[in-house]
């Protein structure tokens, strides 16, 4: 979705102070967007650690 305002005319900059996160990331989620839009971002966030890895 962020990506998304971007792309459909708002700024980088301000989209990113209305999210309130450095402009540099927001470029860097827009490139990888723009170059592997179904495969960018397909993680699950940071993923509970088993009682091994503990």
């Amino acid at each position: 979705m962020t990506v998304e305002l971007v792309n459909s005319g708002k700024s980088k900059g301000e989209t990113s102070i209305d999210l309130g996160i450095r402009q540099e990331l927001l470029s860097r989620w827009c490139s990888e967007f723009n170059a592997n839009s179904t495969g960018s971002f397909s993680g699950n966030g940071r993923p509970n650690l088993t009682l091994r890895q503990k």
